[in-house]
This record gives C-alpha cells, structure tokens and sequence, in this order.
C-alpha cells in the first residue's frame, strides 16, 4: 500500500469577497490565444503613424542640394510636388534624373519601380525659357559618383 494520499481541489467559490470568474466564451469555454502561422514575407518597415518606413534622397542642381524625404512607394510626381514648394518651379518644369544611371525618371512611377533607394542622387534640372530642359550641372560631381 502506498503512503500517498489524491489531493483534490476543491471547487471555486465565487461569494462577495472572492474575485471574478475567469472570462467564458458563449460555448463555456474559456478563451484560448491561437499563433497565426509566420508569413513568407516579413512586412515592411512601418512607422508609428503605419506608414512605409520613410527614407530621403539629395535632389542636386549647381551648388545646392536637397535632402526630401518620402516613401518608396511615392511617384517622382509626388518628389516634385514637394520640390515645387521649396524651389517655386511647378512640376512640369523639373526633369529629376538618377545620378547613378543617367535616366530620367518617370513621373507617373515610384521611386521604388526606378530603383531610386535610400540617400541616391537625383540631379534636378530646369525647363529653360526656349522650352529645353537644361543640362545637368552639379558642382564636383566626382565627389558623388561611386568608384567601381
């Protein structure tokens, strides 16, 4: 014979002084927290407003450079908007080409569909009153391009 006694507990009782029930779904169940499966793909980078993590690109032209931030997902239209209100040249007056590559970029596409990341260089130049663009001129453009 054994030594050892079953101990069992006695049921809750749930008077005044006693606490709460635990919570109980409508079947009687109490709830359960269920992991969802992982995603293929992590989700990216969000800020605290829920936005896509917000990178900045140096838009140059002569000896002035300008740090905008903006998301991979905005337009090269949405870029020139925000340069409009710095430089008071509407959009359809400033051609932005990316440095690296030479191309021009599109205004109706993303940055993100141009491979336009983080902290590139994207020259800016200006419609001229005969209608042309200018050319593109950056003061020591050397100083920008990468060496390979």
């Amino acid at each position: 014979p054994s030594n050892l006694s079953t101990v069992r507990p006695s049921p809750p009782r749930f008077g005044s002084t006693d606490p709460a029930p635990p919570p109980r779904l409508a079947c009687g169940l109490p709830p359960v927290a269920v992991a969802s499966p992982a995603s293929p793909d992590p989700p990216p980078q969000r800020s605290a407003l829920g936005r896509v993590a917000s990178m900045y690109i140096r838009v140059k032209r002569h000896k002035s450079t300008y740090f905008i931030q903006c998301d991979p997902t905005e337009t090269i239209l949405n870029i020139k908007q925000k340069l409009e209100s710095i430089i008071d040249h509407p959009p359809n007056n400033q051609r932005l080409i990316l440095l690296a590559t030479n191309n021009v970029l599109n205004d109706s596409k993303t940055l993100a569909d141009q491979k336009v990341e983080n902290d590139t260089i994207v020259a800016l130049t200006l419609r001229k009153d005969n209608n042309e663009f200018e050319e593109v001129s950056i003061a020591n453009p050397d100083d920008f391009m990468s060496s390979s």
